[in-house]
């Protein structure tokens, strides 16, 4: 998973690009956890989201790009407990 520093306000409220900076980070992650590859780009969650695609791989999302439950989870709780550190690291990181 590619290490980059997001600003938490450009996740919650930036463009698409980067509002679903989290999907990728997330499907990225739940693929290494199922040891499967995961080769899609940001611009292709966009695109589809863009044409109105709001289900990525049994991760459902709200209209504005952010995960609301995965009916994939490899594990339960899998997908509160990327948000949740994922929000931290990036608020850590925003505050670094």
């Amino acid at each position: 998973m590619k290490n980059k520093k997001i600003n938490l306000s450009l996740v919650l409220q930036g463009n698409i690009n980067q509002r679903m900076q989290l999907l990728e980070n997330y499907l990225e992650a739940r693929a290494i956890q199922e040891n499967v590859e995961w080769e899609l780009t940001n611009q292709y969650l966009v695109d589809h989201f863009e044409q109105g695609c709001r289900d990525f791989f049994g991760v459902k999302l709200n209209g504005r790009g952010f995960p609301i439950f995965d009916t994939n989870e490899p594990v339960p709780g899998f997908l509160n407990n990327f948000i949740n550190w994922f929000l931290i690291t990036n608020v850590n990181n925003h505050l670094n």
